[in-house]
């Protein structure tokens, strides 16, 4: 084993070595009774793990975590149901919007087409005659059939 090895060791399972790889850890042993720098690698790495278990993180203030169990409190309770939601599953509910706008422009059309003078005249019995005439051409009723 060589020095570089023993250093990714200790950086990814830290100085002790019941928590190095089963295969390795003689080999790692015995370098580490050979040479002094590799017994000063795994001096500073128990250094760091004792910071590093000394290090503790403070609780959450009670605050906060009142704050977190009321929030989550609130999302289990159970809501009020609307009537949209009661009839939501039976009757479509949707906007009324586009339907209403559909037959407003319906009836503007509607409206504009009866009010508009599209050429035909009703003048007595002759009146069927002059709309074809009107629409088709000066022929005479008999010539179209």
């Amino acid at each position: 084993m060589k020095l570089e090895r023993l250093q990714h060791l200790l950086d990814a399972y830290g100085a002790d070595a019941n928590r190095w790889p089963a295969t390795e850890r003689a080999s790692a042993e015995a370098l580490i009774a050979a040479e002094p720098a590799a017994a000063r690698l795994v001096a500073d790495a128990r250094k760091l793990d004792r910071e590093l278990d000394s290090f503790s993180v403070a609780p959450a203030p009670m605050t906060l975590h009142d704050a977190i169990l009321r929030r989550a409190r609130q999302a289990e309770a159970p809501r009020k149901l609307s009537w949209r939601d009661v009839l939501g599953d039976f009757l479509p509910v949707r906007p009324l919007w586009p339907n209403v706008a559909g037959l407003a422009a319906a009836a503007v059309i509607g409206i504009g087409i009866g009010l508009a003078d599209l050429g035909t005249t009703t003048a007595g019995d002759d009146g069927d005659a002059q709309t074809v005439a009107s629409l088709f051409g000066p022929a005479t009723l008999d010539d179209a059939f």
